[in-house]
């Protein structure tokens, strides 16, 4: 039985050595929505991160093979236009959820694989042209996630943790 526990406690503690971190979480209010900051250990693979709107203006992220760092949620607390914070510390994966004060139109996940910092852009509300870059953008990008490639992010100067190009695409959207 004492053999068991150690190998318990030792798996355990290897499995979050080899997870993702999530260090810090921040957000700000933006004309059309809230931009969300995560910072982690290290970059998580694409295919790591979930997102979804649920009911009642629920936001809601998933990072598998990941953490909460001491404090981070101990540290983060709502304000408007975030009426609450929830996260949850699963065996494999942490979830963060966001309930909304403003109606949820759409959402994007901003994400270099060089880049330990990821950034997502909740929208409140869309005009006509913002909403037709979207749909054509959906085609070609089902998870909603845009991520440089390691050849991009290399050879660009980041700046705030994100690229010129991705800097742009977040103009568009205030």
């Amino acid at each position: 039985m004492r053999n068991w526990l150690i190998v318990l406690i030792f798996s355990t503690l290897l499995g979050n050595m080899n997870a993702h971190q999530v260090q810090l979480v921040t957000y700000h209010e933006k004309t059309n929505g809230v931009l969300i900051r995560v910072v982690v250990s290290n970059v998580p693979e694409v295919n790591n991160i979930a997102a979804w709107v649920g009911q009642e203006n629920w936001f809601y992220l998933t990072l598998n093979e990941s953490v909460f760092a001491d404090n981070v949620l101990e540290n983060l607390k709502a304000k408007p236009p975030l009426l609450e914070i929830e996260g949850i510390q699963n065996q494999e994966s942490v979830q963060l959820g966001f309930l909304m004060e403003h109606f949820i139109s759409d959402f994007e996940i901003f994400h270099s694989p060089s880049n330990r910092v990821f950034l997502i852009h909740i929208w409140n509300e869309l005009d006509g042209r913002s909403i037709a870059d979207i749909k054509s953008s959906e085609d070609k990008n089902k998870n909603k996630i845009f991520s440089l490639s390691n050849q991009n992010s290399r050879e660009q100067t980041m700046c705030l943790t994100l690229s010129m190009d991705l800097i742009n695409l977040m103009k568009l959207s205030l």
